[in-house]
């Protein structure tokens, strides 16, 4: 029987002389060293542009993300900006992966988070790089999806440290309604083959006579923080966790995960047909058009 490395390996997971690629592995602090400027002469050089102009270069990172001191993820769209004068630009590849570099470090703001990487880059652009950090707990557009409204718990003030799928995290709540509903934009794992980071959000609808803690559920979500799956099995250990240890009369679990090479992927697991449609407004119609969450 073939290995999931072996088939998933047929066309993305091999390199060029067919031998497998070697996954990711995800630096434990910011590197600079990272970025990789190309001069802005190269190209015009070779392309013999010799017009007078003025402009700028607007980059959007969907997958910004860093620790808080506490430990708690902090997620969002990534706005960069600089003149079409700084000597050079900024590789797009260097740029993700320099950004990919702050996943796993702790900082002590947003704005601190922003003059790091406005430092970094003007010093590879040579020119001064204006940058926004927009959390996506800031921003929520999914009603056209959901028929329910769901508790965001981004902004608790939780300290966490385990950040590999950990279902002992689970508490019960002794104190619950027999209803409880989740979402959280800091939903990341990795993917199984490349170990590429993999980001979306994640929505779960719980009812039932015993349910765990909310505080208890944000930790074992982003305990996937470090975990190599694939998105579908994301999804299924995270139901399978929380049927196996609480009285789910209904369980719905949607992870819309961000884009990576201009696909993204929504699995949906639900404990029946009818609890996704009192959830979820007919998801699975290929005709329904979404709006672009915060980070996509």
């Amino acid at each position: 029987m073939s290995s999931i490395i072996d088939i998933a390996g047929k066309h993305l997971g091999r390199a060029s002389d067919g031998t497998t690629v070697k996954p990711y592995v995800t630096p434990d602090k910011h590197d600079k060293t990272l970025l990789v400027p190309i001069p802005r002469n190269f190209g015009r050089q070779k392309l013999s542009i010799s017009s007078s102009f003025v402009g700028y270069d607007v980059w959007h990172a969907y997958e910004m993300s860093f620790l808080r001191q506490n430990g708690m993820p902090a997620t969002g769209l990534l706005r960069l900006c600089y003149d079409a004068s700084s000597d050079s630009m900024v590789e797009s590849k260097s740029l993700k992966l320099y950004l990919n570099s702050f996943d796993l470090e702790r900082f002590d703001s947003v704005e601190q988070v922003e003059q790091i990487i406005s430092t970094d880059v003007s010093e590879a652009v040579g020119g001064h790089v204006f940058v926004k950090l927009h959390l996506a707990e800031d921003s929520f557009i999914a009603n056209k999806i959901f028929n329910v409204s769901f508790t965001n718990v981004d902004k608790l003030d939780l300290d966490i440290s385990l950040y590999h799928e950990t279902p002992d995290l689970l508490e019960l709540d002794l104190n619950s309604s027999d209803v409880m509903t989740f979402h959280t934009a800091n939903l990341r794992s990795n993917c199984e083959i490349t170990n590429q980071k993999d980001t979306g959000n994640c929505f779960i609808y719980m009812k039932g006579a015993k349910l765990p803690t909310i505080e208890s559920l944000t930790r074992y979500v982003i305990s996937m923080r470090e975990s190599q799956h694939f998105h579908e099995n994301v999804t299924e250990i995270l139901f399978d966790a929380l049927m196996s240890r609480f009285e789910c009369e209904d369980l719905v679990i949607a992870n819309l995960y961000n884009r990576r090479g201009g696909i993204s992927i929504f699995p949906v697991r639900g404990s029946s047909f009818t609890a996704l449609d009192e959830v979820m407004n007919r998801f699975d119609d290929v005709d329904m058009m979404f709006e672009r969450l915060v980070q996509e």
